[in-house]
């Protein structure tokens, strides 16, 4: 069946249909097919966080400057993302110790050339690596990983659901819609004073 304009076969992504300049991959999608996304230009990405393989040139030639790679992908094919010459950042979901381990074929070199950024669920993430993993994500999407994002608040925007901005020394600000105590488990609702 298709969604979106990509194919998919037995929980496979197999062929997309160039219909948009971004791919959502559907959560449940466990591998790209070779040559799924070759050509097509795309300038966003958006992977699922139970993607275990990215097949022979399925994204190569495309335009999108940043990727985020679920910590569950174990192969990456061989020229899996030739030509992407605007690719330079790499938001890799998990360990160091385990980017290296994985399987990545050859003629990958924009990939590997590019920064790498290792972002651990329930670790401390920079402002600016929030925003990262935030715009390589679709929009209203949601993930069940913590991330403490350190920084310290400015300003509320709207003292009923505790929406915030918090911004770290390097200028860069997050929204933050809505605020949860740092065990994840109360919410503050009616949020009049700036949490420390």
């Amino acid at each position: 069946y298709t969604e979106n304009g990509i194919t998919y076969v037995d929980n496979w992504a197999i062929n997309y249909d160039g219909s948009s300049l971004i791919a959502v991959v559907k959560e449940g999608t466990v591998g790209i097919a070779s040559n799924a996304f070759y050509s097509y230009d795309l300038i966003l990405v958006d992977l699922p966080s139970g993607l275990r393989v990215i097949g022979d040139a399925a994204f190569a030639n495309s335009d999108f400057s940043s990727i985020t790679i679920p910590a569950a992908v174990k192969v990456i094919g061989y020229r899996a993302f030739e030509n992407c010459t605007s690719l330079n950042s790499v938001n890799y979901l998990g360990a160091q110790e385990q980017w290296e381990s994985m399987s990545i074929g050859s003629n990958n070199d924009y990939l590997l050339n590019s920064e790498i950024t290792y972002i651990l669920p329930d670790s401390h993430i920079t402002v600016e690596q929030a925003i990262a993993l935030g715009a390589s994500k679709d929009h209203n999407c949601y993930t069940t990983n913590k991330y403490y994002v350190t920084g310290k608040v400015i300003g509320i925007s709207n003292t009923t659901y505790g929406n915030m901005y918090i911004a770290d020394e390097d200028g860069n600000t997050l929204y933050v819609y809505g605020t949860y105590s740092a065990d994840g488990k109360t919410r503050y609702n009616k949020l009049a004073v700036k949490p420390v």
